[in-house]
């Protein structure tokens, strides 16, 4: 796991700052190479091959042909892979996954990464033809952003030209080419401010700068300064009978994979389904287990009483607690901004900065973590309510009621029904309208100058999706982007690896052909892994219909009296004076302070905003 940074063009002194920047990604080496065409720069945290022979920027040599790559991941299944080239007389040097993706590319050319299984990242240089070579893994759980300058992306930065090529793992290194802009992208902040989105796109909230799309990858002639992105990889819809013991099996496999490495490997343990059932196969398979999870003493969100269930049932799993605190979230909240690089949404950076902190501060540098299932397999409330909109479409209305029944009592099934309505029964042109109403309603409430973007030509084709079809938008565009881009920036802000069993691509190949009418049975989301792991996580566990979160108590922090002080300063002088109204975002404050009527998710966003601007000096 590292920091990967490059230009495509001679320039050591500005990768050198690049990587620079990098350096909590990689603490343990660093590297630079240059060739008067291409230099590469890489950050090291040496998981797999801890020799010298692991370093990077790394060569590789078959017969006239050179390659150098930098590379952030790893390749679960390298050891099959290297085998395979072993039988074809290919002779290897290092014990690394990086070597290896060297000579699987000189064997198959780009076609390369379809042969990978695991996270990944990396830029290789091709000499002979002159071409660098920009991949990204199947679900974007490594970044890669990148920069045109002197030319453009083109429509939606699928292909582009220009004058220069700028990529690094992390935007703050691209900032260090003096001709980037620190424009605000309007159209990214638009779609945070009115729909809560972020990282949905390939786009960023730096003008000019995008982020290399997961299942992508993008080649870049020397010669003709030319940009093409390709999709290598689309997440397969299918329906078939699966077993519990199929996906417990499948599970197992991924679960092993991620075991690879030189270095202990740990877990971080949420109290939900999701990482107990990970836990419950390591702690069955393993010798010992380091968890690490928080503590936030507010009720609901605080996982603690699960947690300690399952580490009373496998006495080898050994826990470390972090309590979170409020003066660790005012005196860490722009330090998690800088890393995160772009304004997010709610209180997920912080509590995993605290897992990733306590996980390095043990000595560890690898962290399993449950992040995927609830996209995959349902565990969401919209993907229960668009399941009851499946159903009432199909006539199955008896289903519907039972599945209702289950509910009842429960505080989320005023939102299920809502979603419900929603998708079944609003019409597509009402809901529109709603839309727009509430667009204005929050435009003339925080005087916000952006124009909401036009949600027209999605909201036809998302109402007609089907539960399956949902399930993958959340994977691909509507919510895993932004947690996968939190889980990374928040471990390897502090020189952890984290890795997710449940996003082994062959586990999500599986997990889509589930059949939807088997993902809820009696009012419980992702009923099929719920049967799959009943010997290994306590029932306590299993069978809770309310779903809870790694979370923290962002009400008491925003009424702290310290918050009280810094938010009346950010919007005394506000550079974000040119999005929205600062008098109307601390208006809305006070009334949030004294208990009257706010938005406190918007008043979160709109404090995220213009603490993103001032960190990185985005022009006003």
């Amino acid at each position: 796991m590292c920091g990967i940074a490059g230009i495509a063009g001679r320039d050591v002194e500005l990768v050198a700052r690049m990587t620079e920047t990098l350096v909590h990604r990689g603490p343990d080496d660093s590297g630079l190479w240059h060739d008067g065409h291409v230099t590469l720069g890489h950050r090291r945290l040496a998981i797999l091959d801890l020799s010298e022979r692991g370093h990077q920027p790394m060569s590789w040599r078959r017969g006239e042909h050179e390659y150098l790559i930098t590379h952030n991941g790893e390749i679960y299944n390298f050891a099959e892979i290297r085998k395979e080239l072993e039988w074809k007389g290919v002779r290897f040097r290092s014990a690394s996954d990086t070597e290896v993706i060297l000579a699987a590319y000189a064997e198959w050319g780009e076609g390369c990464v379809t042969r990978f299984n695991g996270m990944w990242a990396f830029a290789l240089y091709d000499r002979a033809r002159r071409k660098l070579l920009l991949s990204r893994d199947r679900f974007g759980k490594k970044p890669l952003y990148y920069w045109l300058g002197g030319g453009k992306a083109g429509s939606g930065a699928r292909e582009g030209e220009g004058s220069t090529l700028l990529f690094a793992s992390e935007i703050k290194a691209l900032l260090q080419h003096s001709a980037v802009p620190r424009r605000p992208n309007a159209g990214v902040i638009s779609d945070y401010l009115y729909r809560a989105l972020a990282t949905h796109s390939a786009e960023t909230f730096f003008d000019g700068i995008y982020m290399l799309p997961a299942s992508h990858s993008a080649v870049y002639d020397l010669d003709t300064r030319h940009l093409l992105l390709r999709r290598y990889y689309d997440l397969p819809l299918g329906e078939r009978p699966v077993s519990p013991g199929e996906i417990r099996e499948t599970l197992t496999r991924a679960v092993q994979r991620r075991l690879v490495a030189d270095v202990p490997v740990s877990l971080s343990l949420s109290g939900g389904i999701d990482s107990s059932a990970i836990a419950g196969i390591l702690a069955t398979t393993q010798p010992s287990v380091l968890a690490f999870s928080t503590q936030s003493g507010q009720g609901r969100g605080d996982e603690t009483r699960f947690v300690s269930q399952m580490v009373a049932r496998y006495p080898n799993i050994e826990l470390r607690t972090n309590p979170l605190a409020f003066e660790s979230y005012l005196e860490n909240y722009r330090r998690i901004l800088w890393h995160m690089d772009e304004p997010f949404l709610s209180h997920i950076p912080y509590v995993r900065w605290e897992v990733a902190r306590s996980c390095h501060e043990a000595g560890r540098k690898v962290l399993l973590n449950g992040e995927g299932a609830d996209e995959l397999i349902g565990g969401y409330w919209i993907s229960l309510g668009w399941f009851m909109a499946d159903l009432f479409r199909s006539g199955r209305w008896p289903r519907m009621v039972r599945e209702l029944r289950a509910l009842a009592g429960t505080r989320e099934l005023s939102t299920v029904l809502a979603i419900f309505a929603g998708v079944a029964l609003l019409p597509a042109a009402l809901f529109k309208r709603q839309v727009g109403r509430r667009d204005e309603a929050l435009a003339k409430r925080f005087g916000i100058r952006l124009a909401a973007n036009d949600p027209a030509s999605r909201i036809d084709d998302v109402k007609r999706l089907d539960g399956k079809s949902l399930l993958k938008l959340l994977v691909t565009e509507l919510i895993l982007p932004h947690l996968l881009n939190c889980n990374d920036k928040m471990s390897m802000a502090n020189s952890v690896e984290a890795r997710a069993p449940f996003l082994d691509f062959e586990f999500a190949e599986l997990a889509m052909q589930i059949p939807q009418q088997d993902l809820v049975v009696g009012g419980l989301r992702k009923h099929p892994l719920r049967q799959a792991v009943r010997d290994l996580v306590p029932a306590e566990i299993l069978d809770r219909k309310r779903k809870d979160y790694f979370s923290a108590p962002t009400s008491q922090y925003l009424r702290h009296e310290r918050m009280q002080e810094r938010v009346r300063e950010l919007f005394r002088d506000a550079r974000s004076a040119s999005v929205m109204d600062p008098k109307a975002v601390l208006a809305d404050y006070e009334g949030f302070l004294v208990r009257k009527k706010a938005n406190k998710q918007f008043l979160q966003r709109a404090i995220g905003l213009e603490e993103w601007m001032r960190v990185f000096e985005v022009a006003a």
